[in-house]
């Protein structure tokens, strides 16, 4: 999810409450970055930072998520779930 939202723009026909995803600092999706998220849902707006903890690509990213209510560290992993084509 990260690496398409940072290399594609947000689709306003979509209705995710995804406002913007944007690279604040550092090298995209790279340990250390830091994203701003905004969400508005429903006239509800949410402003989170997002700072890139660990990227063990492809298959994992860690995260911590920051808003005004909520401080989380947060571990992606990526696994395949559907067996391998021949």
């Amino acid at each position: 999810m990260l690496a398409y939202l940072s290399q594609h723009p947000i689709n306003e026909s979509m209705d995710l409450g995804l406002e913007s995803f944007v690279l604040k600092s550092g090298d995209s999706l790279a340990q250390g970055s830091i994203y701003e998220i905004v969400i508005n849902e429903d006239n509800h707006r949410m402003v989170m930072s997002e700072k890139i903890t660990e990227v063990a690509a492809p298959t994992k990213v860690s995260y911590e998520l920051n808003n005004d209510v909520l401080n989380r560290n947060l571990h992606f992993y990526l696994k395949e779930i559907l067996p391998r084509l021949r």
